[in-house]
């Protein structure tokens, strides 16, 4: 048993004690530079201090990598410069420790640019006279020297982007760079401050013909340069490497003698001159806000757009609640409207029905006292005709036209009577007895009686077929009506004032005999045409609006019916139609 759990332990303890690894990343230009002892040194220590618990592996990244490689989580420190650093803030990086050198004081200060051209060009004073100027830089020191001469342009009220006429990329070598600048292919040289002092002291070259353009004097750094000063290389720590390695990484790199070039690690304070050179060149950790997109939008106001989007959906939904109330109300409001109408119409015809049912009452009072009045002046009328007329035959005094027109009162006094008998026989309810009668003859007879009543005869055109055509209706009720419809239509074209004409056409329509009559009066309303037949109507002062209603009743009383419409000519066309007898028609 003994031998299994040593077994075991030889085998399987190795793995389960194996180190985690942490994951250093570096920017390639910091091992290019005055510094690149020092971080061998610190990578050397690192590993000392790690192990054997931890490994350490480390990465060299230009800055884009390194960019990506801090947002995909693959490394837990880094070193770069301190304007990429505050670039990564917002990711979560801590600054650890910074580089400082014998050659400066305060390590806040450490790093500046410096713009190098000919002595002799005395174009070429002062940094604003660089405009459409090339001037030339080693991404191999990385971007921070052209990022801070930017910023010096940038404070001076220009704008980087175009104030070059162009910006050449050269490489490592410092003997090459300044002899592309003496060669006139450049017009000024662009390196990180300190690097000329190191460069000359090791190679003992002559800088004679060389003058920092710009020069600026601060105690703190005893380069030559050309800029503001800023912190140096910055090794910064990322939210994966816990506060214990943090502290023992800090410590060791503090606790680092200083190299040969006099490089050691302190602590940097203030990079509030680092923040301001990034926001001005607007590449600060908050760049990307600033940038007006949907995105940025979205991510920085959605909860405002979210309160926006509910308050526009409550307001859409509001509104459609609201609109189908209202659009509900007003149909109600509608149908009661049109509820309030009906009403209202039924009560119109009720009150001319009653209207016209007090006419028809006060008439049938008069009718029934002026036939029972009227009965005994008539019979007096043809008492008196009778004995004139035996009078006359006795005696022969007078012609035969005097005795015509005595027996022409005595027809009239008899027809009177009759007519009397048929208004009292109406009254009672009695219903009327129906003959069956020649339309033509009737006509004829009607018009002359209607002709007979004026002073003078009126022109009335009668279109009728050839063939007798015979009703069934009572022979005085069809002349009254006829009457009626020839002396309203006479009536009408007075009015009107053209010369009267009133047109008559007789017609057969299968079970019915038509007869139309219209007149060329002024033409009849669309309303009055309605009203027709249905109330009592009259166009005139002194009407009473009973004789449509009364023809109306006679035709109905025998089984016809009568229509109203626009005359042709002009004024108003009324159709009667009575039923027709089978069998007895036959030519003239």
């Amino acid at each position: 048993m003994k031998a299994i759990v040593i077994l075991f332990t030889l085998v399987f303890l190795p793995h389960y004690a194996h180190a985690d690894t942490l994951r250093l990343g570096i920017a390639n230009y910091a091992t290019q530079g005055l510094h690149g002892d020092l971080i061998e040194a610190s990578i050397t220590e690192l590993k000392k201090v790690l192990r054997p618990k931890n490994d350490l592996e480390v990465v060299n990244y230009s800055e884009d990598e390194l960019a990506d490689a801090i947002n995909n989580h693959q490394i837990d420190f880094f070193i770069s410069s301190s304007a990429f650093y505050r670039q990564m803030i917002r990711k979560g990086a801590r600054d650890l420790t910074s580089i400082e050198t014998r050659k400066d004081d305060d390590p806040n200060q450490s790093e500046g640019a410096i713009v190098l051209v000919k002595g002799g060009r005395k174009d070429l004073l002062t940094l604003s006279d660089l405009e459409n100027q090339n001037i030339g830089y080693s991404p191999s020191f990385g971007p921070s020297s052209l990022q801070i001469l930017n910023g010096e342009i940038k404070e001076k009220g220009h704008e980087p982007k175009t104030f070059f006429k162009k910006v050449f990329s050269l490489g490592p070598e410092i003997d090459e760079m300044l002899k592309t600048l003496d060669d006139g292919l450049i017009d000024a040289l662009v390196l990180p401050s300190c690097i000329l002092e190191d460069f000359i002291e090791n190679n003992e070259a002559d800088s004679s013909w060389l003058r920092v353009l710009a020069p600026r004097h601060f105690s703190a750094l005893k380069c030559a340069h050309s800029s503001m000063l800023y912190p140096g290389l910055t090794f910064a720590s990322l939210p994966s490497l816990n506060a214990s390695f943090s502290r023992q990484i800090t410590q060791a790199l503090l606790d680092l003698n200083a190299t040969v070039k006099g490089s050691f690690w302190s602590v940097a304070t203030n990079f509030n001159e680092v923040d301001r050179l990034l926001r001005s060149l607007d590449q600060d950790a908050w760049a990307g806000d600033r940038v007006w997109s949907f995105r940025n939008v979205l991510n920085r106001y959605w909860h405002i757009i979210l309160t926006i989007f509910i308050l526009v959906f409550c307001l859409i939904f509001y509104s459609s609640i609201v609109s189908m109330l209202v659009r509900r109300r007003t149909s109600q409001l509608d149908l009661a409207l049109k509820r309030e109408r009906q009403l209202k119409q039924k009560s119109l015809d009720a009150s001319r029905k009653i209207e016209q049912m007090q006419r028809v009452g006060a008439f049938n009072q008069m009718s029934s006292l002026f036939a029972h009045e009227l009965g005994q002046p008539l019979y007096a009328i043809r008492c008196f005709c009778f004995a004139l007329r035996k009078e006359i035959n006795k005696k022969g005094l007078a012609s035969p036209e005097v005795l015509e027109t005595v027996q022409d009162i005595e027809k009239q006094a008899v027809r009177a009577d009759e007519i009397i008998q048929k208004t009292r026989n109406y009254l009672k309810g009695k219903k009327q007895s129906a003959k069956v009668l020649v339309v033509q003859e009737a006509l004829a007879t009607a018009t002359e009686t209607f002709n007979v009543t004026l002073h003078k005869k009126a022109e009335i055109c009668v279109q009728c077929s050839k063939n007798s055509l015979y009703c069934l209706i009572d022979p005085l009720d069809f002349e009254l009506i006829i009457i009626n419809l020839l002396r309203n239509a006479y009536e009408a074209v007075q009015s009107a004032g053209t010369k009267p004409v009133i047109y008559i056409e007789v017609s057969s329509l299968g079970d019915y005999i038509s007869i139309a009559v219209e007149d060329n009066g002024l033409p009849v309303s669309e309303s009055l045409l309605a009203s027709l037949g249905k109330e009592p109507t009259s166009t005139k002062a002194e009407g009473l609006g009973l004789g449509l209603t009364i023809v109306t009743s006679l035709v109905e009383n025998f089984g016809g019916n009568i229509t109203f419409a626009h005359s042709l000519t002009g004024g108003l066309k009324v159709i009667v139609k009575l039923p027709a007898v089978k069998g007895k028609i036959h030519d003239n």
